[in-house]
C-alpha cells in the first residue's frame, strides 16, 4: 500500500517553498536596485567628468586678450576678463561651437535651466560696449547644475596670495593666476565638487603701463 503526503507535510513544504521564493525575489529586488543605483552613479560621474573637463579646458586656455580704452588724452590697455562669484566672462583659445579662433565666453547658472554658456567670436564682438546681445543663444551644458561659485587667485606682492570673490581685469590691469570653481548638482547638493584651474597664459601686468 502506497503512502501519500500528510496535510502537515504539504503545509511544511509549501511554507518552505514560499520562504525560498521570498528570499529569491528579495535578492533580485536588492540586486536590481543596486544595478539601477550603479547606473545612476555612472551617469552622474560621467556628467561631472564632462562638465569639469569642459570648464577646465576653456578656463585654462583663457587668452590675455588686450583692448584699449580712451580716457581723456590717455589710451589705457586692459584685459577682457570679468569674474563674479556666480558668473565668468573671458576670452578663450578653445571655442565650443566654433571651429577655430578666439571666442568670448560667458558661464553662469540659471535656477531653472542649469549651467548655461554663451559664445561669440571675440574678434567680431564690440567688447567695449555690449559683449552679448539679445540675439546671442545660450547653450545648456548641464540642467542638473544647481549652483556654481567662482573664486580668483591673486598672487599679490608677498609670499602668499589670496582667493577673491570677483575679478575685474579692467580695474586690476592684470589677470588672475588661477580660478577655483565649486559646482553643486541638484541631486547631490550636500557634496559640491571643487576644481582649481590654473591659467596657462595669464599675460603680463599692465599696471602703470600706458599707450600714448
Amino acid at each position: 500500500m502506497k503512502k501519500g503526503f500528510t496535510l502537515i507535510e504539504l503545509l511544511i513544504s509549501i511554507t518552505i517553498l514560499a520562504i525560498l521564493m521570498v528570499v529569491i525575489f528579495g535578492s533580485m529586488r536588492i540586486g536590481t536596485r543596486a544595478w539601477e543605483k550603479g547606473e545612476r552613479d555612472i551617469e552622474k560621474y560621467q556628467k561631472l567628468r564632462m562638465i569639469t573637463e569642459i570648464m577646465y579646458r576653456e578656463i585654462s586656455c583663457t587668452f590675455p586678450y588686450e583692448t584699449t580704452v580712451t580716457e581723456l588724452d590717455t589710451h589705457r590697455k586692459f584685459y577682457i576678463f570679468e569674474g563674479e562669484s556666480s558668473s565668468l566672462t573671458f576670452v578663450t583659445t578653445m571655442p565650443l561651437r566654433r571651429k577655430k579662433g578666439l571666442s568670448l565666453l560667458e558661464m553662469r547658472v540659471d535656477e531653472d535651466r542649469g549651467l548655461l554658456i554663451r559664445e561669440k567670436d571675440a574678434l567680431k564682438t564690440n567688447i567695449l560696449k555690449d559683449e552679448f546681445g539679445e540675439d546671442t543663444e545660450e547653450d545648456v551644458l548641464d540642467a542638473q547644475v544647481a549652483r556654481i561659485a567662482f573664486q580668483y587667485y591673486d598672487p599679490g606682492e608677498g609670499e602668499e596670495g589670496e582667493w577673491l570673490e570677483s575679478w575685474n581685469a579692467k580695474e586690476k590691469e592684470r589677470m588672475p593666476r588661477a580660478v577655483k570653481v565649486e559646482i553643486t548638482f541638484r541631486d547631490d547638493e550636500e557634496n559640491p565638487r571643487e576644481l582649481i584651474i590654473p591659467l596657462m597664459a595669464p599675460g603680463k601686468d599692465l599696471r602703470n603701463k600706458e599707450v600714448t
